[in-house]
């Protein structure tokens, strides 16, 4: 690895793990917050929400993000038109998607809160699509200090918000009150990374060149199913406890899940400093074999050693987070906490994929691993209830690794990673077209 590649990698993820810390610890005290303030149940349908509207989060994004990203950081030409272009298309699948989520609340709620709470936070996913698209920007740009910022204010304006809608009690039902704390939360983090943006770059405007709008979906299609698929693994099983145990269960389960997502902040924070420098590298040799592999080595045991610390702590540790209402679920967050095995690893292979255009093959494995964990829940959900969520999901994220790594070393060994024609043609298309 070049000295240059190492600096840039030390100074942008320095930037954003500090910030990503800070966003962790306050997201997860607003999460206590929540818990203590609905409850298991209510948090059951607070979670059952959060899992329905995220899912319509990557679908809003469409995948535009990667794209971006991994475009411009080879040729910043392509900056502005993209920009233009993929708001366009954002305002007109935004709209779809908002439709869409109104009509399959209204279809799959079972009572009018969980109506009302899929419909508020759905508008507010809506929202932070366009925020993560802005701050994308950042990336391109190697000024992920400036992201950094703006992630902490997201954090911040959020449980500013839930601690307001607690303190004026109006009367409205707790997790709708809830859900509105988030839609304001977001509104406002809309409105203060476009300002920030426009300072920056200048005004974008609406432009939909048709023959770079259809390229833009063509190449964004795969990114934004993945997403959705990544995300299967882990919510399913709340939507699938839910409806075959109960919202008490999703709201342990999701307790135990907010715990371990802490943990995934290493990972997904390379991943984002990685994906620009994969672009950039992904045809030099062995540059970015070599890096993804050194990076394995080193989180790998991480992912070994966090599980033990749960088997030893997990009771005290759920006990003074959550309350003693959620202490029944420190005997689930064992089985679970091995999911990080897996996760440690798979944002840093997903990258790679993602840098040669291979991201249609990640798309089908992940659809196998995210069929394999309904599956297994099916069966594993009546006989062991929680700990049957979490072994199916154990499993079903191990064999996605498994089956990716594999993909790798066959693709690097037979066609090799280092050229992709296709996707150099499309740049020049672009290009172009722009």
């Amino acid at each position: 690895m070049e000295k240059a590649h190492r600096r840039q990698i030390i100074k942008n993820f320095s930037s954003l793990i500090f910030a990503q810390v800070i966003y962790k610890l306050i997201s997860f005290f607003t999460m206590i917050i929540i818990a203590r303030f609905l409850g298991p149940d209510n948090f059951g349908i607070f979670s059952y929400g959060l899992s329905f509207v995220w899912l319509f989060l990557f679908i809003s994004d469409f995948g535009f993000t990667e794209i971006f990203i991994r475009d411009v950081s080879r040729d910043k030409y392509l900056l502005k038109q993209y920009v233009n272009n993929i708001f366009s298309l954002k305002l007109i699948i935004g709209s779809l998607v908002l439709l869409l989520i109104f009509f399959l609340s209204l279809r799959f709620s079972s009572d009018i809160s969980k109506f009302w709470v899929c419909l508020i936070l759905g508008l507010s996913v809506v929202f932070d699509s366009f925020v993560y698209f802005f701050r994308s920007i950042f990336r391109v740009r190697e000024a992920m200090e400036k992201e950094a910022a703006l992630t902490v204010v997201e954090a911040v304006l959020k449980i500013v918000a839930i601690y307001f809608i607690i303190k004026i009690k109006i009367g409205l039902q707790s997790v709708i009150l809830v859900s509105l704390a988030f839609l304001a939360a977001s509104t406002l983090n809309l409105i203060l990374n476009t300002l920030s943006f426009v300072s920056l770059y200048g005004i974008f405007s609406l432009t939909i060149n048709k023959r770079l709008s259809a390229q833009l979906l063509k190449n964004s299609l795969p990114f934004a199913l993945i997403y959705i698929l990544s995300l299967i693994n882990f919510r399913v099983d709340i939507l699938m406890l839910s409806s075959k145990i109960g919202d008490r269960a999703a709201g342990w389960f999701s307790a135990n899940y907010k715990l371990l997502e802490q943990f995934f902040l290493i990972p997904i924070t390379l991943s984002y400093v990685y994906l620009p420098i994969f672009s950039r590298i992904a045809y030099s040799g062995d540059a970015m074999h070599n890096l993804a592999l050194k990076t394995i080595k080193i989180l790998l045991p991480a992912g070994i050693v966090i599980p033990a610390l749960f088997y030893f702590f997990g009771g005290t540790i759920i006990s003074v987070i959550y309350g003693e209402e959620f202490i029944e679920s420190a005997k689930y967050l064992y089985i679970l906490s091995f999911s990080l095995l897996p996760f440690f690893v798979k944002p840093i292979i997903e990258k790679v994929f993602y840098a040669v255009n291979r991201q249609w093959v990640i798309f089908s494995v992940y659809l196998c691993g995210a069929a394999l964990n309904i599956f297994l829940n099916c069966i594993a959900i009546p006989r062991w209830g929680i700990n049957g969520a979490s072994l199916s999901t154990f499993l079903s994220e191990c064999i996605v690794i498994i089956v990716s790594f594999v993909i790798y070393l066959r693709y690097r060994k037979t066609v090799g990673l280092n050229y992709d024609a296709e996707l150099q043609n499309n740049l020049a298309m672009n290009k172009f077209t722009c």
